[in-house]
């Protein structure tokens, strides 16, 4: 679909060329604007849904007469007005293009409450839609992809560091399997892709570009047994791959043999990584233990857990079967707590770690009322302004809650369907 566009001086670097506003064939939501100019300059497109606030392009990083902007955040089924602009001005008027839509069997999201933060949820999804969706905070998606197979599943994407796409693991949960790790350019599908044997749930990219992801790795225990241990393996889209840390190295002396092979002794199923320090931290599901460690050294620095360094002052502090968590700025640790099928309740718990006294206890919690069980995944992320952002994944809803447990803003998605992890962000472009 193309559109060609008037155009006429008005301030910018001498006469423009008719600007062109196409639609991708990969996402019609994303829009590429062309357009020559007489001299050479830097261009940038200011753009809005009509109605809305505007927003605007980066600037290109070189002087040129031939230019090309990618407007990106465009919610579906709208009138969305641009205008191009160089460092002189505008060059030429405002034009309008309207966004593509979604498959008509496609789930749909509904919002309630008014969320306190503006951007952008990435959100690996199952049931009537894509593998991979992006939503506004009004529920509009706004970018997705679907994988060609009907196996795969994404748990966990989120903006690559340079944002020039999204990455994505495709498939890979069970032991003997492999993931795809997939860079999706936003308007034009698979950029750069890797297989990652022995995948296992999640996965983090560090600020150097290498990747690291939670794998499995296989052990004999004192029975002689097969014991399916994990580990944290660094690799890159070039096929380098080197194991850095193994839970087997400090968890095996700490539990009772392992009695659970088909998913994993461990079940690692969330990984974190903390750059500025230079650690990998890792949440060990079937121990109901998380553990920080050295990513140069492969030493354990803290855990915290049924089998953690770190205890709880009260047994009721406690986390069962968890899921992702955030290491917060106070050092604390959120954590989204499954529970078992036994209490039938899920929670997030906000916990503060004495490691001096090897004690750990609650700061804050939340439970729904009424009370959600989340069997599997769950994500939780702390807000800015003290808010928390909880990823109810099977149930199929996104909650923020505020400090004093009142829901101020929540997403559902029809009967059906479910959520993967969530990373939130608040631009596509890199400033």
């Amino acid at each position: 679909m193309l559109l060609l566009l008037a155009g006429c001086a008005a301030g910018g670097s001498g006469t423009a060329g008719l600007p062109t506003a196409t639609l991708a064939a990969f996402v019609p939501t994303v829009v590429e604007v062309r357009w020559e100019t007489a001299e050479r300059s830097r261009g940038f497109v200011e753009f809005n849904v009509v109605g809305e606030p505007t927003r605007a392009t980066p600037p290109e990083s070189e002087a040129t007469d031939v230019h090309s902007r990618l407007l990106l955040g465009l919610p579906i089924d709208s009138e969305v007005e641009f205008t191009v602009f160089d460092e002189a001005g505008a060059v030429g008027e405002a034009h309008r293009i309207t966004t593509g839509t979604v498959p008509n069997d496609w789930a749909s999201f509904t919002t309630t409450g008014e969320p306190s933060w503006d951007g952008f949820m990435v959100l690996g999804v199952a049931g009537a839609m894509a593998d991979l969706m992006i939503i506004d905070t009004q529920g509009r998606p706004v970018w997705w992809a679907t994988d060609t197979s009907a196996e795969a599943q994404v748990i966990h994407a989120f903006p690559s560091a340079d944002r020039t796409g999204i990455l994505a693991s495709f498939g890979g949960t069970q032991a003997g399997e492999s993931a795809t790790i997939v860079l999706t350019d936003w308007s034009a599908g698979t950029q750069r892709s890797v297989q990652v044997a022995e995948f296992s749930h999640d996965f983090v990219e560090r600020a150097d570009g290498g990747l690291a992801a939670l794998t499995y790795v296989s052990h004999v225990d004192e029975s002689g047994n097969e014991c399916l241990s994990e580990g944290v393996t660094e690799f890159d889209f070039d096929g380098t791959v080197d194991l850095v840390w193994d839970a087997w190295d400090s968890f095996a002396g700490r539990t009772a043999p392992c009695d659970s092979y088909a998913e994993g002794w461990t079940h690692a199923n969330a990984l974190d990584w903390d750059e500025a320090r230079q650690r990998y931290t890792i949440g060990l599901r079937n121990l109901a233990t998380i553990v920080t460690i050295d990513r140069h050294t492969g030493s354990e620095v803290w855990s915290v857990g049924d089998y953690g360094t770190i205890g709880f002052a009260d047994p009721a502090d406690a986390f069962v079967w968890q899921h992702q968590f955030e290491l917060l700025a106070t050092e604390n640790v959120l954590v989204f707590d499954n529970g078992s099928d036994h209490t039938a309740a899920s929670r997030v718990v906000e916990l503060s770690l004495d490691r001096e006294a090897a004690l750990a206890e609650t700061v804050w919690s939340y439970t729904p009322d009424p009370a959600l069980y989340v069997y599997a995944l769950g994500d939780v992320l702390r807000l800015p302004n003290a808010n928390t952002l909880i990823d109810w994944s099977t149930a199929g809803r996104v909650e923020e809650v505020s400090p004093d447990g009142q829901t101020v803003w929540q997403l559902d998605v029809g009967l059906g369907s479910g959520f993967g992890y969530m990373a939130v962000f608040d631009d596509f472009y890199l400033r």
